[in-house]
């Protein structure tokens, strides 16, 4: 990056770089408080859940990267070094999809469905 620019986060160009006017501030707030009056917004306890819950199944990448490393031939810290990240986006509950991968979390490889 040159001396000068902006750094630009994501894959297009924003659509300003012009600061919020007080329409767009005020516009926020009435998004944030109907929101909040459908109960849209998860609490302490999901968030920390949510963040428990990705951290575990970064666990699973990683190792599943790792082992699909060694299948392929890769020496043992060239698979290890290999890493792999979990990248989300978006928003979902955490209370939404923890029956769907609750299951994956109890420490065992065989039941993450994840193949090589």
């Amino acid at each position: 990056m040159r001396s000068g620019e902006e750094k630009i986060f994501g894959v297009t160009e924003p659509i300003s770089r012009n600061p919020p006017t007080a329409e767009d501030l005020a516009s926020s707030e009435k998004l944030v408080a109907v929101l909040t009056s459908f109960n849209l917004f998860e609490s302490q306890e999901e968030s920390e859940h949510r963040q428990e819950v990705l951290g575990k199944l970064n666990i699973i990448i990683k190792e599943w990267i790792r082992e699909v490393s060694l299948k392929h031939g890769h020496s043992e810290s060239t698979a290890s070094e290999a890493g792999g990240k979990l990248c989300t986006f978006g928003y979902v509950p955490c209370r939404a999809v923890r029956c769907a991968i609750g299951y994956a979390l109890d420490g065992s490889r065989s039941q993450h469905g994840l193949r090589a």
